[in-house]
């Protein structure tokens, strides 16, 4: 539909199909401001969902790559052995190594420190977490402010890249997220969530990565323009996650839960937004 060649529609299902850890930081600062806690396993869940994202997108790119160089092989039958030795060499050089892959995606600095804290979580517990408190949670507002402020300048430098992408990609990047988000509220309030856990996970389903996907992709699929995953990821959805989706949810996710109170969707976006 969007007529991009296999390297770019895979590294486009890639970065939407990991996670935006970032996101997923925003989702809780937002949910915090709510007085709404979500299931803490939910972080867990983010760290096994980016590095598979990756693997599968380069398994299939290998497999697209290696059906393509078959089918120009047999379509020119040549004796010559050198041809088909470069042949050969041409689908080993193209294809990745899923070990690079999972090296790259597992000793990012995004999952290594979440790793990290939830293993240092796990051992210090409540109480040993009292102490630092101040640090991890009292001043992580504000810390995300400072982050988005850097994120938003960001994006919006990028902004000239939107025109370059097409109307295809611009609403591919809002459309998917949107199914993707409210797939993820409406399965987890089935699976038992409550109202902050459904639209975590909802958020997680809807994010794309920013961050950990150009690091892997630009070895995994050099051959991808990082012009269109790097602009969608970060210059059209984590906006528009924040800023219009997040809340939606939230929403939804109230009304399923028949929890009376959630908030005003249009007071919200007037007062907290604009």
């Amino acid at each position: 539909m969007g007529k991009f060649n296999i390297f770019d529609s895979y590294a486009l299902a890639s970065t939407y199909g990991a996670v935006g850890a970032v996101t997923f930081s925003v989702g809780l600062s937002f949910l915090k401001n709510q007085g709404v806690e979500s299931e803490g396993y939910l972080a867990a869940i983010l760290a096994v969902l980016e590095p598979v994202a990756f693997i599968l997108a380069i398994f299939l790119t290998n497999v697209a790559m290696s059906k393509q160089i078959q089918a120009k092989k047999n379509s020119v039958t040549t004796n010559d052995p050198l041809e088909e030795e470069m042949g050969r060499i041409e689908i080993e050089s193209g294809k990745t190594k899923l070990s690079k892959v999972l090296h790259e995606s597992i000793t990012g600095k995004a999952i290594v420190i979440l790793l990290g804290s939830i293993v240092i979580g796990y051992i210090i517990g409540k109480e040993g977490f009292s102490s630092i408190k101040i640090v991890f949670d009292d001043l992580f507002i504000g810390a995300i402010v400072i982050f988005l402020i850097e994120m938003g300048i960001i994006a919006g430098q990028r902004l000239d890249d939107i025109k370059k992408v097409g109307v295809f990609l611009v609403a591919f990047s809002i459309i998917i997220p949107t199914i993707n988000g409210l797939i993820g509220v409406f399965v987890s309030t089935l699976l038992g969530l409550s109202i902050g856990g459904a639209v975590m996970f909802g958020l997680l389903l809807a994010s794309a990565s920013f961050i950990a996907a150009p690091a892997v992709l630009r070895h995994a699929i050099p051959q991808a323009k990082p012009s269109l995953y790097i602009t969608s990821a970060l210059g059209i959805t984590f906006p528009y996650n924040i800023i219009v989706l997040l809340p939606i949810m939230f929403v939804v996710s109230s009304m399923l839960h028949n929890v009376d109170g959630s908030i005003d969707l249009f007071n919200y976006l007037r007062t907290e937004l604009i």
